[in-house]
């Protein structure tokens, strides 16, 4: 399975750190038997870079995204999971593709599974 790693530059500012995340990226993609493609250095923070992977993901036909944390991604998995399947290292976690329509039946779902009556129609 082919894999896109992102890295978040502005998180690893100490010397050696971005090198040491490669190194631990490529070692998880291993785990999954995963191969990376391509790395991605650059800041979560800036405009359209979750439009940036999504095109650099589908152009190299990965269906994985690896990042070392959650907080590389802006510290929830909500964003990265619209794109492709996230990998974090820490925590060791797959995070699986998750559309906003599916996290919206996931919830009504819930909901219903509550006793939340509100949720269903007629």
């Amino acid at each position: 399975m082919r894999a896109v790693v992102w890295l978040d530059t502005s998180l690893l500012s100490e010397p050696g750190a971005v090198k040491r995340a490669e190194r631990e990226v490529s070692e998880r993609a291993a785990e999954l038997d995963a191969y990376v493609v391509q790395t991605i250095k650059g800041v979560w923070g800036t405009t359209g870079q979750r439009d940036v992977l999504y095109g650099v993901l589908h152009a190299v036909d990965a269906p994985l995204l690896i990042t070392p944390t959650l907080e590389h991604v802006g510290g929830s998995e909500d964003p990265a999971t619209e794109i492709a399947e996230l990998v974090t290292i820490e925590p060791a976690k797959v995070w699986r593709w998750c559309t906003p329509l599916t996290k919206s039946i996931k919830r009504q779902f819930d909901q219903y599974r509550r006793g939340d009556w509100s949720v269903c129609v007629g």
